[in-house]
Order: C-alpha cells, then sequence, then structure tokens
C-alpha cells in the first residue's frame, strides 16, 4: 500500500469550488484528517484542465454533471491537484512544483489520474486516463472499488482472528467466513494480498490440505490475470510455474488458464518445445481441445517440429 500523507504545507493545486470538493482543505494531509473525522475515503484528482484534452473531457462529461459532485461526496472527501504547466507567472510556480512532487510520490505517469486510499493513506484503487465513462458508471466504478476495499478488509480482519485462533475447527470455520466474503468468483487484484494471507494461514494453521489448495487456487486465479505473458514473459513464466505447481490437477479449470498463459510466455520466448508442452497438457483439460490443437498444429510447423 502507499502511504499518501503530504509533507508540505503549500496549497497542492487550485481546489474546487463546491464544498463537497473540500474547497477550504490547505493540503492533502488537512484532507485526510477531514476523512477520518468524517468516516469517509479520499478521492485524489490529478488533473491539467488548461492543457490535457482527457482531463477536460473527465470535467465536462461526468464532474461538472449535476449531482457528480454531491453523490462522490457521500463516500470521499475530494482533493484534486491541478498541473499548470503551461503557466510561467512567478506566483504559480510554487503550486507547479508542490504537484509535481506530489505527483513524483504517487508514481502519477499520466493525466488525468485518480487515486482512492483510505483516510489513513492506505492507496487501494487508481484509474490513469479518461475512457470516456458516463457518470453513472463513474459513480459506480467508485462504489465498487469502495465495496471491494471494504470487502478486502473484512477478509483481512477474519484472517487475523484465525491466525490467532488456537482451535483448528474455528480456524477453518474463520478462514471459510472470510472466503465467503467474496464467493468462488473472485476477479479483482485488490483481493490478491488478503486471498494469500487467508492460504497461507490455513497452510501454517494445519488445515485440511485439499482446502488449502482450493484457496491457493483461488488466488491463483486473480493474480494470473495480472500477468501479461506478451510483455512481461519471464515473469509470467515465473509466477504462472509456481501456481501450476500448487494447483496440481485438482482444479482443472486454474489449470487450463495457467498453462495456456504460459505457453503464450514460452512462445514469445521462443521456446517452442516448452511452448508445446504446455499445450499438450492444456488440452486434456481446456473444454475447448479442438481450439488447443490448431494451436499446437500451427506452432509445430512454425517450429518445423514433425506432428506427432
Amino acid at each position: 500500500m502507499t502511504s499518501i500523507r503530504a509533507k508540505t504545507g503549500l496549497i497542492l493545486g487550485l481546489l474546487m469550488a463546491s464544498a463537497t470538493f473540500a474547497a477550504n482543505l490547505p493540503d492533502l494531509g488537512a484532507a485526510e484528517r477531514d476523512a477520518a473525522q468524517q468516516g469517509k475515503d479520499v478521492y485524489i484528482l490529478f488533473t491539467g484542465p488548461s492543457w490535457c484534452y482527457y482531463c477536460q473531457q473527465l470535467e465536462d462529461k461526468v464532474l461538472s454533471q449535476p449531482g457528480v459532485k454531491d453523490a462522490i461526496g457521500k463516500d470521499f472527501v475530494i482533493f484534486e491537484s491541478i498541473y499548470d504547466r503551461l503557466s510561467h507567472k512567478p506566483e504559480d510556480q510554487p503550486a507547479i512544483e508542490a504537484h509535481l512532487k506530489l505527483a513524483a510520490q504517487f508514481h502519477v505517469s499520466g493525466y488525468p489520474t485518480l487515486v482512492l486510499a483510505t483516510a489513513d493513506g492506505k492507496e487501494y484503487f487508481r484509474q490513469t486516463g479518461f475512457p470516456g465513462q458516463t457518470p453513472d458508471a463513474y459513480l459506480k466504478m467508485l462504489t465498487d472499488a469502495k465495496q471491494t476495499r471494504t470487502t478486502r478488509d473484512s477478509m483481512l480482519a477474519l484472517a487475523d482472528r484465525a491466525a490467532a485462533e488456537e482451535n483448528l475447527a474455528e480456524k477453518t470455520k474463520l478462514l471459510e467466513e472470510a472466503y465467503a466474503e467474496i464467493g468462488e468468483g473472485a476477479t479483482d487484484p485488490m483481493l490478491v494480498p488478503a486471498l494469500w494471507k487467508l492460504a497461507e494461514i490455513g497452510k501454517k494453521g494445519g488445515v485440511d490440505a485439499e482446502i488449502v489448495l482450493k484457496y491457493r487456487a483461488i488466488a491463483a486465479l486473480v493474480e494470473v490475470r495480472q500477468v501479461d505473458p506478451w510483455s512481461n514473459p519471464d515473469r509470467a513464466i515465473e509466477v504462472t510455474s509456481v501456481l501450476l505447481d500448487e494447483v496440481k490437477q485438482t482444479d482443472p479449470k486454474s489449470r487450463d488458464l495457467l498453462l495456456g498463459k504460459r505457453s503464450i510466455a514460452y512462445y514469445v520466448k521462443q521456446q517452442y518445445a516448452l511452448c508445446l508442452a504446455d499445450l499438450k497438457a492444456q488440452k486434456e483439460v481446456d473444454p475447448k481441445p479442438d481450439e488447443v490443437q490448431a494451436e499446437i498444429d500451427q506452432i509445430q510447423k512454425q517450429a518445423n517440429q514433425p506432428a506427432h
């Protein structure tokens, strides 16, 4: 988690005029304190409306629409840091320098960048750019992100109770309650640390091996979706290899996904023999084996290997 404590007393950008957008807050630290007092999270927006097209689109299509700011303000104290990079006025330079310092702290790579964080300074969601959401879609994104954060925190609290519980039956019950928070269909990467923590507690605590394997398989399914075998094949091979060893043969769905992703990584690295081996193993568990066989045939031709 990234700490968002603001160390500067400078005004970090021009704050929106609405009271919902914490117009009178002098810095991000004040926004966090206000959020803590109100039981809210913090909405941090890095933007440059004087020069950034997508920042202008976000403002015009979403933030300036009736009721949007009020809706966001129900759950968040909102802090906006504006980057006026076209200004050469001496009086604007302190704000520009303060913005750049804060943007570097958050590793901002593009504009606009939205960061959601808890009142104690822990980032849990980020969106860079503006993909053209409607106001309703934008608000739903915020609501879903906060709900996932709430679910994660509940899971971690149950994990801590399970870790401290000495009775095996009660420990297992607590772990099951934690997984029941999300069910079998967890897909949000925000939940990955909690999922692995639960599985590790079960493993160390002597919980039935098959149950722990199921927990690790759920974590694997969530995490592996975040690995890009095309741009980072070495990391994809490393992660999927570890996870394949965990899921073994007991979870065909997980094995199918992992083998498919690792085979792509081997293909990118032109390690065709290993790629074909994974595809043949994948064919045994994939619900569409004919499609996998077509991939095998294509790669065999490309690698000039005889078909078997």
